[in-house]
């Protein structure tokens, strides 16, 4: 299963609360990665290629960003 996770730590609360800056949370995602569990739709997608549970043209096919996928 692919999924985006979004965990509501004080950063994400700020940027939501603050509604001129919904564009934000998406960099907070990647960045918060290793530290809160969040991930972006594209980074499961990417892992679940690299894990080869999902092909390339599946993975590029769902991706709403396929320039990233690509890097």
């Amino acid at each position: 299963m692919v999924m985006e996770i979004l965990v509501p730590t004080p950063a994400i609360r700020n940027l939501i609360s603050r509604k001129t800056r919904f564009h934000q949370i998406y960099s907070a995602m990647q960045t918060g990665t290793s530290q809160t569990g969040m991930q972006t739709f594209n980074q499961a997608l990417a892992s679940a290629y690299f894990a080869k549970a999902i092909s390339l043209d599946v993975a590029l096919s769902r991706s709403s960003n396929q320039t990233s996928c690509r890097t």
